[in-house]
Parts: C-alpha cells; structure tokens; sequence
C-alpha cells in the first residue's frame, strides 16, 4: 500500500512532459494522471463551447462529459505523434477544440432535423452588462452572455471561451493557435465586437 502511494505522489510533482514519457513507455498510471490533470478545464471549455439554449442542462452536460472522453481518447490514441515541439498542453487544447468544433456540428445538424434551432428556447430577454468578467454578474445575467456567445460562429467563440472564462493569456492562446500575440489580440477584439452586436440585437444591452 505504502508503495503504491510514493508512487502516486511521485507522479503528482512530474510535469507533463515526464509524464507524457512514461505514458508512451507504458505506463497506464501516467496516461491516467495526464487526464485527470486536465479533465476539468477541458470537460468547462466542452460545456461552453458546445452549449446550446434550445437544450436542457441535463442535454448540455451530456454533451460535454461524451465530448471530453472522447478528446482524451483522441488524445491518448494519437500521444505517440507528441513531438514536443510545443507544451503538451497546448497540444491538448489543440485537440481539444478541433474535436470540439465536428461535435458541435454533428449537435446542430441534429437539432437542425428536429426543428430546435428556431424554437423560442433560442431567444436571449434578459438584461445584461457587457464586462465579461465583472464577478457581480447574476446567474440570470451570466446565461443571456452564455446563450449570446452561443450563437456566434465558432472561431468567435473559442476566442472569447479561452480568454474570458479559461482565463488564457494572450501568449498561451498564441502558441494554441500557433499565431502571432498581435492577431490574437485582433481576432478577440472582433470576437468581442461580434458578440456585442448580438447582445444588442437581441435587446441585451
């Protein structure tokens, strides 16, 4: 038992990469540890970045616990292609939102064949403030922001995701996208231009 514990503690203060080299010689505990590192951030980014107001919670958080098993799987499947030419969690992210962009398009187009996308569900009432990040947002306010990001186009999307709510650098998002610091910073100023001519022309602000 004793052993089994150093061994855990042991993997808990290796870093990704030692931790990716184990995982490729085999070791099944180091695979393990690098999900269980990430598996909360990632399964936060899936319910965000997947989630639809036409859909009960109960649907959006299936939506986002079979999304991030099925980017881990993706990720252990493909962890020998690790060249480690970036960190590995900017690999992961890389993963993670290409899996995440064919999700929510497979979601649409089922919602699409079941007349859901322009039910009333999908409308955004309430009122709101336009800082993102302001921590006296109500939970009423912080759902007509989610559905409002919801309805963008996706490269939108995942900007503001990244850095509003995963609290992202613009450097971290930069290697992500594999971009200069600059255009990322240009793209999220479009991103948040967009979403506010969405809150606006839905009444919100």
């Amino acid at each position: 038992m004793g052993g089994t514990l150093d061994e855990k503690n042991c993997l808990n203060n290796l870093d990704d990469e030692s931790l990716v080299d184990r995982c490729l010689s085999g070791e099944k505990e180091a695979c393990d540890k690098l999900c269980v590192r990430y598996v909360k951030e990632i399964f936060r980014m899936s319910y965000r970045f997947l989630y639809f107001p036409q859909l009960s919670k109960e649907e959006n958080l299936e939506n986002a616990k079979d999304a991030t098993q099925t980017i881990f799987q993706k990720v252990l499947e493909n962890i020998k292609n690790f060249r480690k030419k970036s960190r590995f969690k900017t690999w992961l992210y890389r993963i993670a939102i290409n899996c995440l962009k064919e999700i929510r398009k497979k979601i649409e187009d089922e919602l699409k064949k079941r007349g859901k996308l322009t039910e009333e569900g999908g409308k955004i009432n309430h009122i709101i403030t336009p800082s993102l990040n302001d921590k006296l947002i109500d939970e009423e306010e912080k759902m007509c922001i989610r559905k409002a990001i919801a309805t963008l186009p996706d490269k939108y999307k995942i900007l503001l995701i990244l850095r509003f709510y995963e609290d992202k650098s613009y450097k971290e998002m930069a290697e992500i996208f594999n971009i200069p610091e600059g255009t990322v910073k240009s793209r999220l100023n479009r991103a948040i231009e967009k979403l506010k001519e969405e809150l606006k022309k839905c009444h919100c602000i």
